[in-house]
């Protein structure tokens, strides 16, 4: 195996300008190509580490990797406050338009994390050999929710007060919601709400799927059960269980090595097919 290099740069057209980085496999020819695409907010900041150390791990095993900013974020140009999930599902397309661009690799994967899972699902299909989805958002409307609760708390810790305990009440005045520093605009908000894991399962067609779950819990709770019927009823898709720490909610960086094993592990099954 030879030695992998990482080339980061601005790539995109018609006025979107996103700033990624390149992992290209020290292998003569790429086993195949995969694109890495992020959670939300504080997510993205607290997997960050973890999507890097994966990412190099693929292309010591052979792939060549890209990972982005979606628009608004990270080095990527644009306003968080103006973005869409349009926009972030257009950037998954952009991002995967510069993978085959850079790799020969022919055979293309993609991967996400949290939202990033979901825009995955919504983005597969048509020449996607198959794709990994860490920790999916089951339903958009509980994540709109769990963050509004987590503005809600540190409200009242500040003593700023606090609202209704969902998270409808927060659009009802303002245009643009923020949650600590990545503002929320209600076109955004609206289409997260809309997300349905399951339904956009059967959207992705016969594309190899793995979701995965991680969790300390020993038995699923209602809501995963029907992502495992929905998996166990189609021969390509498969839920696979780790037991591990929430890498999308520590603020140290944590290593999980059974979700980067089981990882690389689904992206060398279904580019060897």
């Amino acid at each position: 195996m030879g030695d992998c290099s990482e080339t980061t740069g601005y790539f995109g057209s018609d006025g979107v300008t996103l700033y990624g980085t390149f992992h290209e496999t020290g292998e003569p020819k790429a086993k195949g190509g995969i694109l890495v695409i992020p959670p939300f907010g504080e997510e993205r900041k607290c997997a960050y580490r973890l999507i890097v150390e994966t990412a190099r791990r693929l292309a010591d095993a052979g792939f060549d990797v890209m990972r982005f900013d979606c628009s608004g974020t990270g080095e990527s140009l644009g306003s968080h406050a103006a973005v869409t999930m349009k926009d972030w599902i257009r950037d998954a397309g952009l991002a995967l338009e510069q993978l085959q661009t850079l790799s020969s690799a022919g055979r293309w994967v993609l991967l996400g994390a949290r939202l990033g899972a979901n825009i995955a699902a919504l983005r597969g299909g048509s020449g996607i050999r198959g794709i990994a989805c860490w920790e999916p958002l089951l339903s958009g409307t509980a994540f709109l929710d769990e963050i509004a609760r987590r503005k809600q708390i540190k409200a009242i810790i500040s003593g700023h007060g606090a609202g209704p305990q969902d998270g409808e009440w927060l659009w009802q005045e303002e245009q643009v919601v923020d949650f600590d520093g990545f503002p929320v605009n209600t076109e955004f908000a609206a289409a997260v709400k809309r997300l349905d894991f399951c339904a956009d399962l059967d959207k992705v067609g016969e594309t190899d799927v793995l979701v995965v779950h991680v969790t300390g819990a020993r038995s699923l709770p209602p809501a995963w059960q029907a992502v495992d019927a929905a998996c166990r009823a189609h021969a390509r898709r498969r839920l696979q269980v780790i037991h591990d720490k929430a890498f999308w909610g520590r603020a140290d960086y944590y290593q999980s090595e059974e979700l980067v094993t089981a990882t690389v592990d689904f992206c060398l099954a279904v580019c060897n097919t």
